[in-house]
């Protein structure tokens, strides 16, 4: 795996994260939509690469980013200052809920993202931090939700990325909690695959009609042949687009 990843407008360092640049960030930063965001926040940042792509695309909103890994806060911080928008990148090192409990930025974001952990009681790596990206024991829905409730705007978008089999059940533990599910996408790898991953687009105003899934199939069948749909995602991203 290498260790920098070079995009169109940034470059990422990824040495000393447990969790690489992945597919499933790079899908939740060019899916996710806003309306002249003032304010966005990146819950659980890791290399800071989805923070980055916010930051790319509304360059007038300030983007703040939390991550609770110390070594991936640590170089998502050296990677915020290496970009072209040091001043609007924020890194805050510290577990979400504590940030959304102190009230500092109470319903503060127009838009929140996150790219979360998401294996529950399956086994483990030896590596803790691997362990800590991707499992839920630091951050369960739940938590997550509720962090996310406190903080976002009355008009604001939560927008998430999850394997496909997790969808229903966080759906409903949204609504729970007044989250209405707008938008989503199944996402599959190839087109004879099932989805593999969701994303999700919530808002606290009720969806006054039945969302009707979109569909995105990353490659064609052959390796490394991607789709147009793929493409035009993320061109604004990719080098060799």
């Amino acid at each position: 795996m290498e260790s920098i990843f070079r995009f169109k407008q940034f470059v990422v360092h990824q040495d000393r994260c447990a969790m690489k640049i992945g597919t499933d960030g790079i899908l939740l930063g060019a899916w996710a939509q806003a309306e002249q965001p003032e304010r966005i926040l990146d819950i659980g940042t890791g290399t800071g690469l989805i923070a980055l792509m916010m930051a790319q695309r509304f360059p007038n909103a300030i983007v703040d980013a939390v991550e609770l890994e110390p070594n991936a806060a640590e170089q998502a911080a050296r990677n915020f200052s290496a970009s072209p928008w040091p001043e609007r990148l924020n890194m805050h090192h510290q577990p979400i809920q504590s940030f959304a409990s102190s009230g500092l930025h109470d319903k503060a974001y127009s838009l929140i993202v996150s790219n979360p952990p998401w294996f529950v009681d399956s086994l483990k790596a030896n590596e803790s931090r691997r362990n800590l990206a991707r499992h839920t024991d630091s951050l369960c829905h739940d938590e997550l939700l509720n962090s996310v409730r406190l903080l976002l705007h009355s008009y604001g978008r939560f927008v998430v990325v999850l394997p496909f089999g997790d969808s229903t059940s966080f759906i409903h533990s949204a609504q729970e909690r007044n989250l209405s599910c707008r938008r989503q996408c199944h996402v599959r790898s190839k087109p004879s695959l099932s989805p593999h991953r969701i994303l999700l687009e919530f808002e606290t105003v009720p969806a006054d009609s039945p969302v009707i899934p979109q569909e995105l199939i990353v490659e064609n069948e052959q390796h490394h042949h991607y789709t147009d749909s793929f493409r035009q995602l993320t061109r604004d991203f990719y080098l060799r687009f």
